[in-house]
């Protein structure tokens, strides 16, 4: 049982403009140009690291 069926079409994907406004081709050609390729909401959130130090292995604990 799904509690909003009419969500779960292949059709109302579709009917949101065509698709994701970015995919791999989207990304690959702003990359080329020089472009910025991140969306605005990543824009604005931006990267949040895993921890608050840095580690001499990396970013990540070894």
């Amino acid at each position: 049982m799904r509690f909003f069926p009419q969500l779960h079409t292949g059709e109302n994907r579709l009917s949101l403009a065509g698709g994701p406004r970015y995919d791999f081709k989207q990304i690959i050609g702003l990359l080329r140009a020089g472009q910025e390729f991140k969306s605005l909401l990543a824009q604005l959130v931006g990267s949040k690291g895993y921890h608050d130090r840095k580690f001499s292995e990396g970013p990540y604990p070894v």
